[in-house]
Formats: structure tokens, C-alpha cells, sequence
């Protein structure tokens, strides 16, 4: 009966720290968006695409603003990796396409905490 008690409060104090670390991510997102304006005077681009508006194709350049705050989010090595030139669908770029950064997702949603789990074998 104890037992049955204790394990609504343990899983409400879980998703609580769930909550608070996806708080912390948006806090960091927008701390390196401060940061790349201080640097460059001027806010990241939201996308890079000399071509046009972009589309919901895997064709064009279609670079966005994540990418150019990867170094403020402690994503140095994968903006280095990352050739802003060829684009975000190149095949050169897949290996930081798939990259997982976890500043990026939120411990609180459950699609996402499944999709970050090892695929079973």
C-alpha cells in the first residue's frame, strides 16, 4: 500500500526535473542566440538559401540558424564538420545532419525520449 502511494509522487517529481532540464535547454538556446549576436552584431540568419525562400525539399542550401550557433552551444567540433557551402542535404553534411544534440530536445516529450533510445536488435 505504501508502495502504491510513494509512486505517483516519485513519477510527478520525475517529470518535474523532466520539465526543468527542457526549461534549461530553451535557456541555453536563447543564451547562444545572445551570444552570436554579441559576437557578430547582428542576430543568426534564420536560413541561408541565396536561391530563395525555401522549401520542403532536399534540394538547395537551406542552412539554418542552429547551425550557426552550434559553436554557443558547445557544438564546436560539429560546426566545424559542417560545409555551409554545400548545404544542409549534401552528403557531405549527413554525418553532423544526424548528429543528436540534446540541447535540442526535451526530456518532457515522450516521442522524443523514445526516438533518443539505442534501436533494439
Amino acid at each position: 500500500v505504501l508502495a502504491g502511494l510513494l509512486l505517483p509522487a516519485i513519477q510527478a517529481a520525475s517529470e518535474a526535473a523532466r520539465r526543468s532540464s527542457c526549461l534549461n535547454n530553451v535557456m541555453q538556446l536563447g543564451l547562444a542566440v545572445q551570444h552570436f549576436e554579441f559576437n557578430h552584431e547582428h542576430l543568426p540568419p534564420g536560413v541561408i538559401d541565396p536561391t530563395g525562400p525555401i522549401r520542403s525539399e532536399e534540394m538547395g542550401q537551406h542552412v539554418g540558424w542552429i547551425v550557426s550557433i552550434l559553436p554557443y552551444i558547445e557544438q564546436t567540433t560539429a560546426h566545424r564538420k559542417f560545409n555551409v557551402e554545400k548545404g544542409a542535404y549534401a552528403p557531405e553534411n549527413k554525418a553532423v545532419r544526424q548528429h543528436r544534440i540534446n540541447v535540442l530536445l526535451c526530456p518532457s516529450n515522450p516521442e522524443q525520449v523514445i526516438a533518443r533510445r539505442p534501436a533494439q536488435t
